[in-house]
């Protein structure tokens, strides 16, 4: 009776963990709401154009996007590689955006990246935007 109590159990815990596993892989939006979302600052080719671009329609953009979490835990990153950074708020919960040589979203330093799912067509839109008048 015990090892029946005792399968069940472990079972149970598996299928748990296998399902809170595919919950938080679950592809998300970069943004959810533009509505409650604030960006600080823009880089371009390490060139500030914060305010250069219209806001809105970056946030609308990036809202198109969706990213994936990962095990990988953002240090730092080699600025030779980066195209865009994005960096602001998401409900109180600041965001920063890389696009360049590799693709992805994180909040904080030492915490795991979101990699951005067809972050090179992101990127792509981006320079679209930046190169409007």
């Amino acid at each position: 009776m015990r090892y029946r109590k005792f399968i069940f159990f472990s079972s149970l815990i598996i299928i748990i963990s296998c399902i809170s596993l595919c919950i938080y892989f679950q592809p998300h939006p970069l943004v959810k709401d533009i509505n409650s979302c604030d960006i600080s600052r823009i880089m371009y080719k390490g060139t500030e154009i914060t305010y250069e671009v219209e806001q809105k329609s970056v946030l609308q953009l990036l809202s198109r996007y969706k990213c994936r979490a990962s095990f990988e835990q953002f240090h730092s990153y080699p600025t030779e590689n980066i195209v865009v950074e994005i960096d602001g708020t998401n409900n109180g919960e600041a965001f920063h955006i890389i696009l360049g040589k590799t693709n992805f979203k994180y909040e904080h330093a030492g915490g795991f990246i979101q990699k951005i799912i067809h972050g090179d067509n992101l990127l792509s839109d981006i320079e679209k935007i930046v190169a409007m008048p």
